[in-house]
């Protein structure tokens, strides 16, 4: 019974170090991840300039949002699987405004290759 315990624990830590790493480790800044979406769109849908500049504006809101949540951890001021799971829970709350976002800016075709074709090429955060 304590083993299996102290197993969960050692299997929760080697995850939470491993989803840590790839959170914090990020190469691409905020702009590059906003032009390799916004080139992506462009190969994929045929976009507006209006368009284009909306998901400029999402795709920049959300990736300077991710960073400043890496950057908390990252800086050591927040520590372990509390600032972790609170700093997951904020990303995923940007992940609904993007996704809300871009519900309304693109017509249901375009949100679907959204969903189906671009957003699985992009996976960098």
């Amino acid at each position: 019974m304590m083993d299996v315990k102290i197993m969960k624990k050692f299997f929760l830590t080697i995850f939470l170090s491993i989803a840590i790493q790839g959170f914090l480790y990020a190469q691409s800044s905020p702009k590059e991840r906003t032009e390799k979406v916004i080139n992506k769109f462009e190969t994929v849908i045929s976009i507006s300039k209006e368009t284009k500049n909306t998901l400029k504006t999402i795709f920049t809101e959300y990736y300077q949002g991710s960073e400043k949540l890496r950057e908390q951890l990252k800086s050591g001021k927040t520590q372990g699987e509390e600032a972790y799971q609170k700093a997951r829970k904020q990303k995923e709350l940007l992940e609904r405004k993007r996704e809300g976002q871009l519900k309304k800016a693109l017509t249901a075709d375009e949100y679907k290759k959204w969903i189906t074709e671009i957003n699985p090429t992009i996976k960098v955060d």
